[in-house]
């Protein structure tokens, strides 16, 4: 199943009884992931990012409409990176200056 919707998308939350309950109907947001099951019987889902929210949330493509417009992405992603090791060990971290250098 292809993904409707794509990375920093801005998404609209429809109004269904979930998303009345959780008090995030009719909120915008970005896209920031996606799960897609193994199972086709259950939907796909997205990681948004909801305007004044401090959490991303996890909605069901059914749920969300798209805006039309992308967002930036250096408004989400800082361009800095970890690797860690299995143990939780950070092994390496990288910024994008020190990209640029190497």
């Amino acid at each position: 199943m292809k993904p409707l919707f794509a990375f920093i998308d801005e998404v609209r939350i429809r109004i269904s009884p979930e998303t009345v309950e959780r008090g995030i109907a009719g909120k915008l947001g970005a896209v920031l992931g996606m799960s897609e099951p193994d199972d086709e019987r259950f939907p796909m889902s997205y990681a948004v990012d909801v305007d004044g929210l401090k959490n991303v949330q996890q909605i069901k493509e059914d749920e969300l409409e798209g805006t039309g417009p992308r967002r930036k992405r250096q408004d989400y992603f800082s361009g800095k990176s970890l690797r860690v090791s299995r143990r939780g060990r950070v092994i390496r971290a990288s910024t994008p200056d020190d990209l640029q250098k190497g």
